[in-house]
């Protein structure tokens, strides 16, 4: 329980706010984190961390990493449970990132699997609001609401859902995007409600498939 303040300040390295790495079942709940840069909440190569009733506020870019509100790495089952974010750039994002064959640090092998949001809302967000990337398998989000946001989802990756969310006021709706081989496909989207989207309510780049 708590609140966590940042400094505000852009630095050439700036650590993620709250960082829960190579561990198993870490829980934060019901923690106000604001005015930071980089990671709000970032979960690296862990196991079932749960994150809940949290909000983040006011994340800025640093100059290599993404305000992203809460982030999960190469890890698995990080699930998220009430969650505000407001200014930031992503309220939730999965990926993995590339490693050297011979790197001995594990956290940089893998997908990112299982990320679950439910009961969330984003509100002016700079990218889209709800993120998986390429290397996210069987992510979901659920109840989750975007408003006024540069973008409502980034639907990469294998196996993603999102069920009964929706948002008004955003620049962009969904756009499927196959950035890597066979990205984007087994994504299934049930009981979504977008309204007053600027550009468009959902569209396909490159060749995603089997959605």
């Amino acid at each position: 329980n708590g609140e966590i303040v940042g400094e505000g300040v852009v630095r050439s390295l700036t650590p993620a706010m709250v960082n829960f790495r190579d561990i198993i079942n870490p829980k934060i709940e019901a923690v106000d984190i604001r005015d930071g840069v980089g990671y709000g909440i970032s979960v690296v190569n862990t196991v079932h961390a749960e994150i809940t009733n949290v909000s983040v506020v006011n994340l800025q870019d640093s100059l290599t990493t993404l305000g992203i509100a809460v982030h999960s790495l190469t890890s698995n089952g990080t699930t998220v449970k009430g969650f505000y974010a407001e200014n930031v750039a992503h309220a939730a994002d999965a990926n993995s990132v590339g490693g050297r064959l011979d790197w001995p640090y594990l956290a940089p092998y893998g997908a990112d699997i299982g990320l679950s949001v439910t009961d969330a809302v984003a509100y002016g967000t700079r990218n889209f609001a709800f993120s998986w990337h390429s290397e996210s398998i069987a992510g979901s989000f659920d109840n989750v609401m975007a408003f006024d946001s540069y973008g409502f989802l980034m639907a990469r990756g294998i196996g993603g859902s999102m069920n009964t969310s929706g948002g008004a006021g955003n620049e962009r709706g969904i756009v499927f995007y196959e950035f890597g081989f066979r990205d984007a496909s087994q994504i299934s989207l049930q009981h979504l409600f977008l309204k007053e989207t600027q550009l468009y309510g959902s569209i396909a780049i490159l060749g995603p498939s089997d959605n």
